[in-house]
């Protein structure tokens, strides 16, 4: 038995619903409660394994918390958020919409994807990382397995904005590839300190700004506030620590400390390669949640997140070797990042308006250094990059609620960025190091928005909104304007769709990248770059066949413009092909692109101890540069398919065991990429492209299949866990890019990683 606890809300105002009913579905005898003036309730001695839980309250309509593990050693902590019904002489029970399918933001309409985090820790190959299990969602795909990078119908990864608390981040992964980098090997947010979150890819609402391709919203969970709690896991790639309790039970006030460190150092003694790196990568992250609720001022919680990792290929201290320019060749990349913040979010005495707000600090470092060794075994140092940011950051988010019908969201964001960027690399030709930035100074964001949520009826609900965005360092400012809507024909069908424009800040060193003008000089020509724009159309229909089994489609059709390019005639280049780094030559923003397509979604919810999700895709996307030719993007796969599922087995009559297994199956078009003039390159001394063409080069078809397996057992007082998530069981050797080497003049493939099982050990109690 194990007590199930949480907090009933509405959806709009936040205001706690005193009086609600909760039940457990089917429990006999029948186990409910009431929830508290403060909203919150606790159901007691609840039956181990899987539970319903039904909550209702008169003029709302009713909502239902499906699956909710109950085990030993961790006491069950759920949020429910209910919305008010507008008719309200009747009960309102729409099928199509259940607790499963609303996303965490109540001014969502259209391509937003809630998802808890035991989906995350139940998707094979998943590794526990949210990052990978949005790569599961139609429309959503990575340029490779080693990365969890995010690519949304056919966008760069550089276009995401992370969140976390409501207020931007950056890039929150270890072994990050390079400045503007999106992703990296592994997310540095475990699961064990995440909460329920949303994952949007087009036509995000109005308070999501300097976002080019989808929003990545994270919430961190609350450790628990009535009793102290601990998780260990350990595995054949490092071991984690979760530290929760209460510091006053009387105050409900509470703290999380979840410490992982990992190294692959036993993975590569057992002969499975991670990288193709000689110096094995590791990394540590630290993260902190501390949660002080008070009856004058609000909730008020403190956050606290950092990790840094390092990696590198080392070269070969063998004469015998030295003949080989690879061996002689040496790279060593680290970086940090922290984010600390104050978060209160604070329910006027009407009950209809809160505040929140948030002061954060944060800050990334990346670093990474070229080395080659002569044949007395020396270094000489061919390449220095240094990245460093501090942030200080502030958000205002003010909403009202009217009545059922209307709800106000209004919102004020400033950043502060402070930068110490440096590179600079050696010319082959003249044997001189040349500088190509070496800047310090700050500069300012602004942003600013409004969003009006109508519910006209109880079948439509409209939410539209403006964006403001303003970057002080070359005065260039957008309006942006955003609309949604949504049409319940009926208990199972829905009609949704949204439109709205939106821009995206490059990587401040784009625009301070410093080229030679003549006698030395220096100049910065794109210093007054603009934002790179996109146009977001989308329509989605979502049929419900049952209450855990629906279908879902959505087309879409992006436009983009204003995008940095070489403005040039014998240029094809854009900013649009950019994963990471930075460009060394002048811009203007007169590119365009386009992206369009469909995205299908077939899921069956984890009820009756299995579920699935089947996803496919198909789009284009395609963009025009300098020389006026239309181009498909680096990654234009054109289509995406994932099949994904498990099932899981009860064992022992009181369900003390259960027995999880979970595939995955991905296949997709081939990356692309540019044909590599090897002559032209040994010449220069660095890669040149062949001008017969951009990206029409296409690696073969991927195709991938991961598997999980996961035994959990409870006992009177703890829980373990044994689980194995094997990525690529087949061993598929996926080709991933090529890439010229000028220390040995030859083009190497690349390919992806093998098969890597991750076998691990966890308890709780």
């Amino acid at each position: 038995m194990q007590d199930i606890k949480g907090k009933v809300t509405d959806v709009d105002s936040k205001m706690p619903l005193w009086g609600a009913a909760v039940m457990v579905v089917d429990s006999k005898p029948l186990i409910g409660c009431v929830t508290d003036s403060a909203g919150d309730f606790k159901l007691k001695n609840v039956p181990l394994g899987r539970q319903n839980i039904k909550i209702s309250f008169i003029g709302y309509e009713q909502a239902l918390v499906q699956n909710v593990m109950v085990s030993s050693g961790k006491d069950v902590v759920i949020s429910v958020q209910m919305t008010e019904a507008i008719t309200k002489v009747k009960e309102v029970q729409i099928i199509a919409k259940l607790d499963k399918d609303k996303a965490m933001n109540s001014m969502a309409t259209i391509s937003a994807r809630p998802f808890s985090i035991e989906e995350a820790q139940r998707f094979a190959g998943g590794l526990t990382d949210p990052s990978r299990m949005a790569q599961a969602f139609a429309g959503v795909s990575s340029t490779s397995n080693s990365n969890n990078e995010i690519v949304v119908r056919g966008n760069s990864p550089k276009g995401l904005l992370w969140r976390i608390e409501g207020i931007e981040i950056p890039n929150p992964n270890h072994f990050r590839e390079d400045e503007g980098a999106s992703g990296g090997g592994v997310c540095i947010l475990s699961s064990n300190v995440i909460s329920n979150s949303d994952f949007f890819t087009s036509a995000f609402p109005a308070e999501y700004g300097n976002a080019l391709s989808g929003v990545f919203d994270l919430n961190l969970r609350k450790g628990n506030d009535e009793k102290k709690e601990y998780s260990i896991v350990a595995s054949v790639v490092g071991t984690e620590v979760s530290l929760e309790g209460p510091f006053s039970k009387k105050q409900k006030s509470s703290y999380l400390v979840n410490y992982r460190y990992s190294t692959f150092s036993l993975l590569d003694k057992m002969g499975i390669k991670v990288s193709n790196e000689n110096i094995i990568p590791k990394f540590q992250d630290l993260t902190m949640n501390l949660n002080f609720p008070t009856r004058k001022f609000g909730n008020t919680s403190i956050f606290a997140i950092y990790g840094n990792s390092s990696s590198g290929i080392s070269s070969i201290k063998d004469s015998t070797l030295l003949l080989n320019k690879e061996n002689r060749y040496e790279e060593f990349d680290k970086g940090a990042v922290w984010i600390g913040g104050i978060t209160n979010h604070y329910l006027f005495p009407n009950k209809k308006t809160y505040l929140k707000t948030v002061l954060s600090l944060m800050g990334e470092e990346n670093m990474m250094t070229n080395d080659t060794m002569d044949f007395n075994f020396n270094n000489h140092r061919i390449y220095d990059e240094s990245m460093n940011y501090q942030t200080y950051r502030a958000s205002i988010l003010l909403n009202h609620k009217f009545n059922s019908k209307n709800t106000i969201r209004t919102g004020f964001i400033f950043s502060n960025e402070n930068y110490d960027l440096y590179s600079s690399g050696l010319d082959f030709e003249t044997n001189q190091n040349q500088t190509i930035f070496d800047n310090q100074g700050s500069t300012n964001v602004l942003q600013a928005y409004t969003q009006w949520k109508f519910r006209i009826n109880d079948k439509l609900n409209l939410n539209s909104g403006l964006h403001y965005l303003y970057f002080a360092l070359n005065n260039h400012q957008s309006l942006e304007p955003r609309l949604g809507l949504v049409w319940q024909i009926n208990s199972r069908q829905s009609l949704s769709t949204g439109i709205g424009l939106h821009s995206r800040i490059e990587p401040i060193s784009v625009y301070l990248t410093q080229i030679p003008k003549f006698e030395g000089d220096l100049q910065q020509p794109n210093k007054n770059l603009g934002f790179s724009k996109a146009f977001h159309n989308v329509l989605g229909y979502d049929f419900a066949f049952t209450e855990d089994l629906h279908l879902k489609a959505e087309i879409y059709y992006q436009f983009l413009y204003d995008i940095p390019i070489v403005d040039s005639l014998n240029s094809n280049f854009s900013i649009l092909n950019m994963r990471y780094g930075f460009v060394t030559v002048p811009l203007d923003n007169k590119g365009t692109g386009q992206n369009y397509g469909l995205d299908l979604t077939f899921e069956k919810y984890f009820t009756k101890g299995f579920y699935f999700l089947i996803t496919g895709s198909l789009f284009d996307s395609k963009y025009t540069a300098g020389d006026q030719k239309l181009y498909n993007t680096a990654f234009n796969g054109n289509y995406i398919f994932n099949a994904l599922g498990g099932k899981e087995f009860s064992l022992g009559k009181k369900s003390n065991s259960l027995l999880g297994v979970n595939a995955r199956i991905l296949y997709k078009g081939g990356m692309r990429y540019q044909e590599i003039d090897l002559a032209k390159s040994n010449l220069a001394g660095e890669v040149v492209y062949s001008s017969e063409g951009n990206f029409t080069k296409r690696s073969a078809d991927y195709y991938n299949l991961d598997l999980g397996i996961n035994l959990k057992r409870n006992r009177e007082k703890f829980s373990w866990t044994v689980s194995l998530d094997v990525q690529n069981v087949t061993n598929k050797n996926n080709l991933i890019g090529v890439k010229y080497n000028k220390y040995t003049g030859s083009i190497k493939s690349e390919y992806d990683l093998l098969i890597l099982p991750v076998l691990s050990y966890r308890i709780d109690f």
